[in-house]
């Protein structure tokens, strides 16, 4: 919301007007007058003019300096209150963030990557450029690839859903085994990962965990315990699954 700027005032001059007929000499007055006293007459009348239109000048220029202070004076208390207004409704937003860098728009700030992961900058992203991506290149869950993060501000024992959008690549549906798991400070669910073939849009996949503080870890991790083998001669055991938009919410 803008200031309002205070409307200048314009003030209307009245000029007074000052009746000259009694200025003229009446036609039943004898022509004998002598000069002296039709000159006295005359410098009376001037004199009384003059008088009469700066009394009239001098009204007209206090009427003005009131008008305009009192005009300048409600501007002012119109902006004071606008002001006054505008602090009393305007507050400050309040931090929601569970996840910091959720899309890693910064790339791998606040995020470790272990065997196999990493960020990218530009490519297979769901929504602004930035994405994690992780791969799996020999089976078994020890040779799992992941990435990890620090949670804040939750409130412990209260329940929360963590999700993320994911897309899996180099995978054989129907031949390839893996498993993807949601862990908060090591303890965790995990999934058997499927995939429809040719789609090669972002998915939403998502876990409920009870905090167990206000900032745990959490970690995201995929391993396979088997690859199928499609016997094409420059066939190597891969799976990558690239990540991104990452979100907590309280239920």
């Amino acid at each position: 919301m803008s200031l309002r700027a205070p409307i200048a005032a314009c003030a209307i001059f009245a000029f007074a007007g000052v009746d000259a007929s009694r200025c003229r000499p009446s036609s039943s007055i004898s022509a004998s007058i002598s000069a002296t006293e039709t000159l006295s007459t005359s410098t009376e009348a001037e004199a009384s003019s003059q008088t009469t239109s700066s009394a009239a000048s001098s009204s007209t220029e206090e009427s003005t300096t009131e008008l305009i202070t009192t005009t300048t004076t409600t501007a002012a208390e119109e902006t004071s209150s606008s002001e006054a207004e505008t602090s009393t409704t305007s507050a400050a937003p309040v931090e929601t963030l569970y996840f910091l860098n959720a899309g890693f728009d910064d790339g791998g700030a606040g995020w470790t990557a272990g065997p196999g992961a990493g960020f990218l900058d530009n490519a297979n992203y769901h929504t602004d450029p930035g994405a994690a991506v992780v791969a799996v290149t020999s089976t078994g869950e020890s040779s799992a690839s992941y990435i990890s993060t620090q949670l804040h501000k939750l409130v412990p024992q209260q329940e929360y859903e963590v999700s993320l959008y994911w897309f899996l690549d180099w995978f054989v549906p129907g031949g390839d085994q893996c498993t993807y798991g949601f862990y908060i400070d090591g303890v965790g669910h995990t999934y058997t990962a499927s995939w429809t073939s040719g789609d090669r849009s972002f998915h939403r996949i998502s876990d409920r965990f009870t905090a167990p503080s206000a900032s745990p870890v959490f970690e995201f991790k995929l391993w396979c315990t088997y690859f199928y083998d499609t016997g094409e001669s420059d066939w190597t055991p891969l799976v990558n699954a690239y990540i991104d938009d990452a979100d907590v919410t309280a239920v």
